[in-house]
C-alpha cells in the first residue's frame, strides 16, 4: 500500500520489483488522474489507485471492499509538516491492516517534529538524507 501516493514513484518501484498487487490512496484529483494515465502507459493492471483522503480511506473508506486489509509492505509518505503521520500510524494499527509479516517504510521531514508511533513498531533502518528522515519498520 502506498498511502500519500503522489506521483506513484514509491507504487511503480514495488511493482517494478515484484509486488503481485498495490493500493495507492492519493487524495489530489488531479494527481490521481496523472497516475490513473502512467498506471494505462505502462500497464500496470496490479496497480489499484483511489482518490480518496488516505485517512478517511484508513479509517472507513476501505469497507466493502475486496482489498485485503492486511499488507506485506506500507509506504507512508505524507506531504511534511502535514500532521499525518501519526494518524495514519494509528489507523493502520487500529484497523488491522498490519501482520507480523508487515514492513513499514516512512519518509518524513528530518526536522525534528515529535512523532508518536505505535509502541510495537521496531525501526530495523533509519538514515537522514538533506530534509528527508527515512526509516524501515516491523513488527
Amino acid at each position: 500500500m502506498d498511502l500519500f501516493a503522489g506521483t506513484g514513484a514509491l507504487a511503480l518501484e514495488a511493482l517494478s520489483r515484484g509486488a503481485n498487487h498495490v493500493t495507492a490512496i492519493e487524495k489530489s484529483k488531479l494527481v490521481f488522474q496523472s497516475l490513473q494515465k502512467m498506471a494505462f502507459k505502462l500497464e500496470a493492471d496490479n496497480l489499484r489507485i483511489i482518490n480518496e483522503d488516505a485517512l478517511f480511506w484508513l479509517k472507513d473508506g476501505h469497507l466493502g471492499s475486496e482489498i485485503t486489509p492486511n499488507y506485506d509492505l506500507i509506504f507512508i509518505d505524507p506531504p511534511f509538516a502535514s500532521g499525518l503521520l501519526e494518524p495514519a500510524a494509528k489507523l493502520l494499527e487500529s484497523n488491522n491492516f498490519i501482520s507480523s509479516k508487515t514492513l513499514i517504510y516512512i519518509e518524513q521531514s528530518s526536522e525534528k517534529e515529535s512523532k508518536q508511533l505505535p509502541s510495537n513498531w521496531k525501526r530495523i533502518k533509519h538514515k537522514i538524507s538533506g530534509e528527508v528522515d527515512y526509516a524501515l519498520y516491523h513488527l
